[in-house]
């Protein structure tokens, strides 16, 4: 009986963060119409600082990210009520579809091969070779809002990482 309380505590904690970061993240300063538009992309690896953010625009880059969750299996034995972690340092990333782009989402959160889909239904994929994590922190390097050096101090599991295509 103690072990299912405790486990319903750190449901209720593991929820409560989820929605906290979810929020903030849609709680974003001035935007300008750029963006507004497109995927705004966050980074989740700071706790009381703004995390770094990319917004895509572009159509191949949005059609890449579309192919990799569509390639995804479906997770039906999944557990947990969301992918992101709820610890210090890199816990994932959180992409909102902004521009309602067919196909995708509205929020969709990844952390290594598990992909939370937020449809009416949340629905979890899995990516077993973490294309869809990997594709989106190349961009951020890219675009020079996140780079290597600080992702593998936060996490250990990004030193095996691949590099850009």
């Amino acid at each position: 009986m103690l072990k299912n309380r405790r486990r319903y505590s750190l449901a209720v904690i593991v929820s409560i963060l989820t929605t906290t970061i979810m929020s903030i993240s849609l709680i974003n300063a001035q935007q300008t119409e750029d963006e507004k538009a497109g995927l705004q992309v966050t980074f989740l690896i700071y706790s009381g600082r703004p995390n770094p953010s990319l917004v895509v625009v572009d159509s191949d880059q949005i059609n890449k990210i579309k192919d990799i969750i569509e390639k995804a299996e479906v997770n039906k034995t999944f557990k947990k009520k969301t992918v992101l972690l709820s610890i210090l340092g890199y816990n994932g990333i959180l992409v909102e579809n902004r521009s309602k782009i067919p196909g995708l989402p509205p929020i969709l959160a990844i952390y290594g091969e598990n992909i939370e889909l937020n449809f009416d239904q949340t629905q979890f994929r899995k990516d077993k070779e973490e294309a869809l994590e990997n594709y989106l922190l190349n961009r951020g390097i890219e675009k020079k809002v996140i780079n290597r050096d600080l992702l593998q101090s936060v996490s250990p599991k990004i030193g095996t990482w691949p590099t850009p295509e």
